[in-house]
């Protein structure tokens, strides 16, 4: 409780801090989200305990600096297995430096991944195999980087660059990003980028796609490519807009190893009902095959896989 209470004290002292010194247009917003999740007893728990209550929340702070500055800070909250803490998703300074070029510096999302962070910006329950095997990379919790990310946006064309930490945290050790994003048309965006690292699975190319069709249907893949201990990995996924208020999602993942490992691979099926304008009921059947046991390599921090078996996941979201 004393690290929930010291993230939420921070929060509020930043926003008070903030409005002191005329800083007006700070905007709150934020979710709490609780799932309960049941298991054949196969999954090794990466995707939730067997018959457990998970309640985590998130605090969003945004404020503008200048016409061209702003700053944002995102603090998670977690209260699971009579456990609490807090930390920092992210917390950044942004710069237009002119229309097109922009600089950010702090603790940032990372745009490689097709899938976000947080709940309400997941189309399921659980993360798939390709954002875990990136949240395993990335010393920083959520798929997040530490650093500079410089940004060009040419219309339909952004490029970004970035000089970070060392994915992994290695001392005295540094990541470099390459991507774009491409805007091929209103329907369809592309991203591609690579980015280095001194172990783990050392450099990665990523390449996803989301592709929308008449505002119903949406289309979603990725493709991964590490230097080290994974030969590649394939997720994609649609999502089904029914009615203003339920749509459902499947979702492929697979990912073929380097190392003595059997490939991996999970289909995701789930179903999102609007309860109301700012609450939403999530289910989510979830069927992992994976032969694999515990290796050397994971027991390092690399991730093989994420147990055999299947689960069921109840979600409830309120955003606000």
């Amino acid at each position: 409780m004393k690290n929930v209470l010291l993230v939420v004290a921070g929060a509020m002292v930043f926003t008070a801090s903030a409005k002191a010194a005329g800083l007006q247009d700070v905007q709150v917003d934020g979710f709490v989200d609780i799932v309960w999740t049941l298991s054949d007893g196969t999954d090794i728990g990466i995707n939730g305990d067997e018959g457990q209550f998970s309640t985590t929340g998130e605090l969003d702070f945004k404020t503008k600096l200048s016409d061209q500055a702003s700053l944002r800070l995102d603090a998670d909250l977690n209260s699971t297995g009579g456990g609490d803490s807090g930390r920092l998703e992210q917390a950044f300074v942004s710069w237009n430096i002119d229309n097109n070029l922009a600089l950010k510096a702090g603790i940032f999302n990372n745009n490689l991944s097709w899938e976000k962070e947080d709940a309400p910006d997941l189309y399921q329950i659980t993360h798939g195999q390709l954002y875990n095997i990136w949240n395993t990379q990335t010393d920083l919790d959520g798929n997040n980087l530490a650093g500079l990310e410089l940004s060009y946006n040419a219309g339909n064309f952004t490029a970004f660059v970035g000089y970070l930490n060392d994915l992994g945290g290695i001392q005295e050790e540094n990541s470099v990003k390459f991507a774009a994003e491409i805007r091929a048309s209103q329907d369809l965006e592309v991203v591609v980028g690579l980015i280095t690292q001194d172990a783990g699975v050392e450099n990665i190319i990523d390449v996803n796609a989301t592709f929308k069709v008449n505002n119903q249907l949406m289309l979603g893949g990725e493709l991964l490519f590490p230097d080290e201990l994974i030969e590649s990995g394939l997720m994609i996924m649609a999502n089904f807009q029914m009615n203003p208020k339920f749509s459902a999602t499947v979702r492929y993942d697979r990912v073929s190893y380097d190392v003595d490992a059997d490939d991996t691979s999970s289909v995701t099926l789930a179903g999102l009902y609007t309860l109301a304008n700012n609450l939403f009921a999530n289910a989510e059947i979830r069927m992992n095959d994976d032969d694999n046991i515990p290796t050397a390599a994971q027991a390092s921090g690399f991730l093989i896989g994420e147990g055999d078996g299947n689960t069921v996941h109840l979600e409830l979201i309120a955003t606000f």
